[in-house]
């Protein structure tokens, strides 16, 4: 039997819930999108993926209970970084990782909910352009090597849900394709 294809979030946050893992796992390493389209299209048997793939493809997926990357209040490694006040985002470009798949959806959902801002969402080509834009969200090792820039404010995402909700929040959970438990239980259940 084949080893388990683990997907292996390639950030320095995320090393905790590898650290301990046997070599009968093959790891394979991505940013979150990467990772949810590779379990999406089977090339995974489990990984860590952000929310809102689980959330999208739940008919797709088991949960694996007890591991995630959650937060209640500040999270330090994803913010979205605004030069000037948020009403002057309307019309005006607001450039998402390519990264992220829940961070960049709760940019949406708070500019609209939250903020009553509107504007046009595109994708950030580099870092190194991110000062071309007027808002920006980085995550992971980008966001936490790069905490604040001249001139911007900088809104940890964690830290306004937990302002506005009052409620915790959860970014990633680890998913793996639908029965696999029933396939490969004994592996699964090693792997945790």
């Amino acid at each position: 039997m084949s080893q388990l294809r683990v997907g292996h979030l390639n950030f320095c946050n995320a090393i905790p819930l590898y650290t301990s893992l046997s070599s009968a796992v093959q790891l394979v390493g991505g940013v979150p999108s990467e990772l949810n389209a590779l379990l999406r299209e089977g090339k995974l048997d489990l990984s860590l993926v952000s929310s809102f793939e689980y959330l999208s493809h739940s008919s797709l997926y088991d949960l694996l209970p007890g591991y995630c990357i959650a937060a209640e209040g500040q999270v330090r490694s994803v913010h979205l970084h605004v030069k000037g006040p948020l009403a002057a985002l309307n019309d005006q470009p607001l450039a998402l990782t390519p990264q992220s798949a829940s961070s960049a959806q709760l940019v949406k959902l708070f500019c609209r909910y939250f903020w009553h801002i509107r504007p046009h969402f595109v994708t950030l080509p580099h870092l190194n352009q991110c000062m071309d834009y007027k808002a920006f969200l980085l995550i992971g090792d980008q966001a936490l090597l790069h905490p604040g820039f001249p001139g911007y404010t900088r809104f940890d995402l964690a830290q306004v849900w937990k302002e506005k909700t009052d409620l915790p929040i959860t970014f990633a959970v680890f998913a793996m394709r639908k029965r696999l438990m029933q396939e490969r239980g004994e592996e699964v259940l090693g792997f945790c």
